[in-house]
Formats: structure tokens, sequence, C-alpha cells
């Protein structure tokens, strides 16, 4: 056999290999998703206007596709008090949903606030928020 065959050889066996390697072990890119949508399932139909005492509602969704389990860590905020802590553990490309209701207790411009802090992280791995004109 000459060089130049097994060299042909070599370089078409290599490349099978890798072939069949990214087949076996696709490239994951890493992230989260984390949204929140209005009381309708869309992203419309924000609870922006309040009356003291009304009940607002949003759905909170976080989906993980870090390519691994992933332990996270909610946190809701209205103005600065917490109303709503829970943690969640996803698999990879498992999703959470959850109808947050909440009710403001003071007029004025207020912060509704969501952190989310992925795998006892002390700083938040995403954020959100949505201003309230409450009356």
């Amino acid at each position: 056999m000459n060089l130049s065959l097994a060299l042909s050889v070599a370089v078409f066996v290599l490349a099978i290999a890798a072939v069949v390697y990214v087949a076996l072990n696709p490239p994951c890119e890493k992230f989260t998703e984390f949204y929140i949508l209005g009381p309708g399932g869309k992203a419309a139909g924000y609870p922006t206007e309040l009356k003291v005492g009304q009940v607002g509602e949003v759905i909170v969704g976080v989906r993980n596709h870090q390519c691994e389990t992933v332990t996270y860590r909610l946190v809701v905020l209205l103005g600065n008090e917490t109303i709503y802590a829970t943690e969640i553990t996803l698999a990879h490309n498992q999703t959470w949903l959850y109808k947050l209701q909440f009710s403001p207790t003071q007029r004025g411009r207020t912060k509704l606030e969501l952190l989310l802090y992925k795998n006892a992280t002390e700083t938040p791995h995403r954020t959100l928020h949505l201003w309230l004109d409450v009356k």
C-alpha cells in the first residue's frame, strides 16, 4: 500500500470518527430562559395599573438549557418587601411555570422585581421587573 493511500484512509477514518462523536455528543449552548407573561399566557396584558389591595397576576417561566440539572432560587420583591421565594430544580430542557399573584399595599409607582439565582450563587443569574402604577 502506498503512503498517499494510507494517509487518505487515515483521514477518512478520523473524519468518520469525528462525525460519530458529534452525533453522539451534540454541542450544547448553555443558557436559561427567564420570563414573565400576562395572565392570558402571552407577552401582553401585564397588570401595570392597580389599586391598593387589588390582586395582580403574572405567569413566571424558567426553562433550563444549561446541559445539566440546575437548582434555581426565585425571589420576588414588591417594592422592598419579599413577597415570594422558592427553590426550583430543573433538568436540562425542563420548564417551570408559576402563576404569581401579588397585591400592592401602598400608592405610587412600585417595582415588582423577580430575581433568579443559579446554583446557590449570591448574585442573580437573571432579573426581570415590572413597574406598577398603584392608585
